[in-house]
């Protein structure tokens, strides 16, 4: 398949489990900052959050083009975007805002606060692509990758915080002292 497909062969839908070979041998994971998890953490997502987990698949080719994990969990209740790649060839096209669209609706419906995702502060692209879908910096967690390479946590507000206090800027964390809610 090449970039040249048209919106109406891509398809948008939850991720299912034997989905996660194809994931896990496409394209998608040559990029530097895409984090390759093993096949175990796509299942645990897949199991308990289904419903905040999707790839773009090709219609015809049934290659994976792009996917989320996501998930919902806390308190303040919120929605999570653990993971979202799209294909080198495909970026651009809207797909990802498709996705964070997506999630970001399935959030406010399960009565969401926020919904919030870690990005790598050098990762000039991710950073511009969440601003514009209207995320701020929340806060910076320091070492969140490795030591040195930090992480931006940014937040976007659900129609049920109208004031978007959950945005507000708050302090810097170490990592080592963050609140880890993913128990994987």
């Amino acid at each position: 398949s090449s970039s040249s497909s048209s919106s109406s062969e891509i398809v948008l839908r939850c991720m299912r489990e034997r989905d996660i070979k194809k994931i896990m041998e496409c394209a998608i994971q040559k990029d530097p900052y895409v984090v390759t998890f093993p096949y175990e953490y796509y299942k645990w997502y897949i199991d308990r959050f289904g419903k905040y987990c999707y790839v773009m698949e090709h219609k015809i080719s049934k290659h994976i083009m792009g996917y989320l994990l996501g998930k919902c969990e806390g308190r303040p209740l919120r929605g999570h975007v653990s993971a979202v790649a799209i294909d080198v060839r495909y970026r651009g096209c809207g797909w990802a805002r498709k996705m964070m669209n997506v999630i970001e609706k399935q959030s406010a419906e399960d009565n969401c606060l926020f919904v919030d995702l870690f990005v790598d502060e050098r990762n000039s692209n991710a950073y511009s692509l969440y601003k514009h879908l209207g995320y701020n910096v929340h806060r910076r967690v320091i070492d969140y990758y490795d030591k040195g390479r930090d992480a931006y946590d940014m937040r976007k507000a659900t129609i049920l915080d109208p004031m978007r206090s959950s945005e507000r800027r708050g302090p810097d964390v170490h990592t080592g002292h963050m609140r880890r809610w993913n128990i994987y």
